[in-house]
């Protein structure tokens, strides 16, 4: 017998699909791709997917950790750290690439592995394609292929609708974010990162901006929304 739940999963990929797209969220990771992936669910189904406490928008959500390997839908939800593939990505396919400065990134990570263990931060560099290392080698060389990322999406000619977003600024974008998705996007409220609260040493500062002297250079000389339309 069909639970409520599964019942209502048909009408709900009809509803999402009535905005003729799909959207993929990709990211150099802990650099507000979930927050977003989130929001922008929810407005496949105009934020009416949430019923007697259950979001029923979870159902659009896919990751997609090896893109050549995934089969684009209308009307669902993908979520990627992969690095922009060798294969064509369908133009119907939105996708908004959301990044931040390596420092903050890296210091997410740390606070996951101190709360929960090594597994999730495991997992996360699998996801960007690396090779699992402490990372506290992040502070002295690249391991997260942050560079390879983020230059991978943002360069060269885009064959699909692609947005580019800085997380700190999503508050300020998020009409025009919604206005590129085509969806009733409502981010929730602001609140400070618990990266930004965490007070580095002077060393480990230089540290990053050392070895991310030409990321960061470009991040900063690049708008903090960027936009490139087929």
């Amino acid at each position: 017998m069909r639970t409520c739940k599964e019942f209502l999963k048909t009408p709900i990929y009809k509803m999402a699909q009535r905005h003729d797209c799909a959207i993929l969220i990709a990211s150099m990771g802990r650099s507000g791709s979930t927050l977003l992936a989130k929001a922008a669910r929810q407005a496949l189904l105009d934020n009416k997917g949430c019923v007697l406490g259950y979001d029923f928008s979870k159902h659009l959500h896919k990751d997609a950790w090896d893109l050549k390997e995934t089969h684009f839908q209308k009307g669902r939800l993908y979520k990627t750290h992969s690095s922009k593939p060798p294969c064509e990505i369908p133009d119907f396919v939105k996708v908004i690439y959301t990044y931040t400065h390596p420092l903050d990134a890296i210091t997410a990570i740390e606070i996951e592995r101190d709360q929960f263990g090594d597994v999730g931060v495991k997992n996360h560099f699998e996801h960007l394609g690396a090779e699992y290392q402490p990372i506290e080698n992040a502070y002295q060389a690249d391991i997260l292929k942050y560079e390879e990322n983020f230059l991978s999406w943002v360069n060269g000619d885009h064959s699909y609708p692609f947005l580019a977003v800085r997380y700190e600024s999503f508050w300020e974008y998020e009409a025009k974010i919604a206005e590129f998705l085509g969806v009733p996007l409502k981010l929730p409220e602001y609140r400070e990162r618990k990266s930004k609260k965490i007070k580095h040493s002077d060393e480990k500062r230089a540290a990053i901006d050392k070895t991310y002297k030409n990321l960061i250079q470009t991040m900063d000389d690049m708008p903090a929304l960027f936009i490139s339309s087929k």
